[in-house]
């Protein structure tokens, strides 16, 4: 059972069977007092023996509770946690909501921290384990083996698939980190949770926004966002936006949703406009930052209203801080916004028919930002993974006949988003079902690589049907961006091959076989991800982060298979991985400037690889 499973099974168990339904949402009021929960004003002289605030457990079985502290008699007897809400406080759904999944995410950080844990004694109690970190080593704990078994992964039979466990085979194999050949090149802990403390202990991000605020470039700025960010994001409608920018230029952008919404505009247009950040000079205030810190300090008190622009002008937000590499921000941000969304979404006949569009279109934005910032290791919201039953099952254009009008600008952005969203779909299946070693077994990986074939393969641009094609050539920047992603996602599809060779090496790949051309296919994507990195980073500023933390597999990959006598003989020649390894860590160094997790990231792959280059010598 997942860790997830486990934390959403133990809070389903505590969780307040009074608590209000989230999908009771009339559009306008999130208040839905529970007419039955109040106090005992029972006042009969012989009283029975009655708690005066029965605990959740009771509650929800309707039992009689007696009030025991620490655990009343029932819970005691179930051997449960006996957890009890006082009475008198009334907190909307909102408010609700949020204290649930506040307590989700306070299970889940402690289960998963009492999981490294566990993993980092495992390490340190094998005595042939000489350079261990918080995601193991080659061998794994006596306990974990069958009586007889050797404390190792040479054997591919019984141990392989019954030791370690499933969900601990599962985690190995994901974690590149922790894979044969490639952990002892790490002599630090290095994972996702160290990348997550690192962006934690960063020093806030503060934004002061300035008396006057220059806007004569305001032409240039809404033309450059509307030529080059908003094909990223969809989240702005060209029926509407016109009426937008006219009432925020009557408060002078200084009050209003509409000018909090423009502002934020104005930020992302500014920074396409002015290149990439200058990380050589931080002093130098980012371009679009005064926009930004404008729109940032109407933020607050748009968040607490229930207008689509608040969502609009989260989504905007977040990019803009992941153009300022600041990816827990981000996070942060999106989270708190989750929750009315989800109240939104939950009643979607509430939504007005012009409105549908929009709301698919943010509701799509928020799964995608939450499953770029995945590599934080942060809990996972509770919105749904599949559309809402009121929009479409992909983003789609707006329909004209809804607005009476022609649109203020170009609306063929939707068919990237749409790109995006179709390959988040297939990335999600891939992730399950190459979780395992079984993976490698049958035709799972065949099927994916066909599916993800459709989706790209050779064609000049993905396979949209359900939009037309688009009108005029597309963003460059952009179709880089998805021809990267694809090779991403068949590095993927095939990892578990060069897991299984690695854990393994006594193996032999006969010149025609399908483990073969399974490791040739997931080393040839990883060849191709870091021979375009540069491109891959550096034209994408809403994703650098993101694009950055994907070719970290692709560099350990590309360093274990180089150790490997079976895999080295799909790789290149030694003098191009060689150059295409340094090349990568050389960006890594340039980035590390921008974020600390990038800095961590950088500084174990100069290490890993100085360390690679000493043991293939020796060999």
């Amino acid at each position: 059972m997942s860790v997830m499973r486990q934390a959403e099974e133990q809070q389903s168990i505590y969780r307040d069977p009074n608590a209000p339904v989230v999908h009771e949402y009339d559009g306008e009021d999130y208040h839905n007092p529970n007419p039955r929960k109040r106090l005992n004003t029972d006042t009969n002289e012989n009283p029975k023996k009655r708690a005066a605030v029965a605990c959740n457990i009771c509650r929800g079985r309707k039992s009689k509770c007696d009030g025991g502290r620490p655990r009343c008699k029932l819970c005691s007897e179930l051997n449960a946690e006996c957890i009890y809400q006082e009475p008198g406080i009334k907190l909307d759904a909102g408010d609700k909501m949020i204290l649930e999944r506040l307590d989700r995410i306070e299970g889940f950080l402690q289960m998963n921290w009492n999981g490294a844990a566990n993993m980092a004694g495992s390490a340190m109690a094998h005595p042939a384990s000489r350079n261990t970190t918080l995601l193991g080593s080659e061998g794994m704990p006596d306990e974990r083996l069958g009586p007889g078994q050797p404390n190792n992964f040479t054997a591919r039979t019984a141990v392989m698939y019954e030791t370690p466990r499933q969900e601990e085979q599962g985690i190995m194999m994901r974690s590149v980190v922790a894979w044969p050949r490639i952990h002892d090149l790490i002599s630090v802990p290095f994972d996702s949770r160290i990348l997550l403390e690192e962006e934690f202990q960063r020093q806030i991000l503060d934004p002061k926004a300035s008396l006057s605020l220059d806007f004569s470039s305001n032409a240039t700025y809404i033309r450059a966002f509307f030529d080059n960010v908003v094909v990223w994001n969809a989240s702005v409608n060209p029926y509407d936006w016109l009426g937008f920018y006219e009432q925020a230029s009557r408060s002078e952008f200084r009050e209003g949703a509409e000018s909090c919404f423009v502002l934020f505009v104005l930020a992302l247009g500014a920074a396409n406009y002015e290149g990439a950040i200058a990380h050589a000079s931080p002093e130098i205030e980012p371009p679009g930052m005064q926009y930004f810190s404008a729109a940032w300090g109407l933020l607050p008190t748009l968040l607490a209203s229930h207008h689509i622009l608040a969502s609009q002008c989260t989504i905007l937000a977040c990019n803009y801080l992941l153009y300022l590499v600041r990816p827990f921000e981000a996070w942060t941000l999106l989270s708190s916004a989750i929750p009315k969304l989800q109240v939104v979404l939950g009643k979607p006949a509430s939504i007005p028919r012009e409105l549908k569009e929009l709301w698919n279109r943010i509701y799509w934005n928020a799964i995608l930002l939450e499953s770029s910032l995945v590599s934080l290791d942060v809990p996972a919201s509770n919105l749904p993974k599949t559309s809402p039953s009121a929009v479409h099952l992909l983003p789609a254009l707006f329909q004209p006949d809804l607005y009476g009008s022609s649109p203020e600008v170009r609306d063929d952005h939707p068919w990237f988003l749409a790109a995006l969203v179709t390959l988040h779909q297939l990335n999600e299946q891939i992730v399950i079902q190459t979780a395992h070693v079984e993976a490698t077994q049958g035709p799972i990986a065949s099927n994916l690589n066909t599916r993800l074939t459709e989706w790209y393969g050779d064609r000049a641009f993905p396979n949209m049907p359900a939009l037309p094609p688009p009108r005029g050539p597309l963003n460059e920047h952009t179709m880089e961006y998805l021809r990267t992603q694809y090779w991403v996602s068949r590095m993927r599809i095939y990892k578990p091959y060069i897991f299984s060779v690695l854990t393994d090496e006594s193996m032999t790949l006969a010149p025609v076989s399908l483990c073969r051309d399974s490791c040739r296919a997931c080393l040839d994507s990883a060849v191709r991800i870091l021979e375009d990195l540069h491109l891959f980073v550096n034209n994408n500023p809403w994703h650098k982060w993101q694009s950055a933390l994907a070719a970290v597999d692709a560099v350990l990959i590309i360093m274990g298979a180089s150790r490997s006598p079976n895999l080295s003989l799909l790789l290149p020649q030694a003098d191009h991985y060689n150059t295409i390894l340094e090349n990568s860590i050389q960006i890594f160094e340039n980035l590390g400037p921008s974020a600390p997790s990038l800095t961590r990231i950088a500084q174990v792959l100069r290490v890993a690889e100085e360390r690679r280059k000493e043991l293939v010598v020796k060999a």
